[in-house]
């Protein structure tokens, strides 16, 4: 059996800006700044990241749903303030924090031309095929 985590949304919020995705394919964005974080190679990259980092004997024993993440980009592109907003299972939820806790620097979000901190939450998906 085949377990899969996949990231369905970010929805990507500052101070005055928000950014957030219309579909869950992670197609496109409407931005009221420009450009938004982003994870090293986009959302295709984020995507390959998180099933390449998962820790599949957790994943067997996580409950089919999802774990929402939420975490910071600040203006150089680290994460930081990374906590579970809602969650499945103590185990998946501590598995999903490990994969956002070790993903590298992403690509800061900028504003009338300066980075800016960003607040995201991410919905990972634990589901099986």
């Amino acid at each position: 059996m085949k377990y899969l985590i996949t990231l369905l949304l970010c929805t990507l919020s500052s101070f005055s800006a928000s950014c957030q995705t219309e579909s869950d394919t992670l197609d496109y964005f409407i931005c009221t700044f420009s450009p938004p974080p982003e994870f090293p190679g986009g959302f295709d990259s984020l995507k390959t990241f998180i099933h390449k980092n998962i820790d599949r004997e957790i994943a067997i024993d996580c409950d089919k749903g999802i774990v929402y993440v939420q975490f910071m980009v600040d203006e150089i592109g680290a994460i930081s303030h990374v906590k579970v907003m809602k969650g499945l299972a103590s185990a998946c939820d501590e598995e999903a924090l490990r994969i956002v806790k070790s993903m590298p620097r992403w690509k800061p979000a900028h504003q009338w031309g300066k980075p800016l901190k960003v607040v995201i939450t991410c919905p990972i998906r634990f589901y099986s095929l």
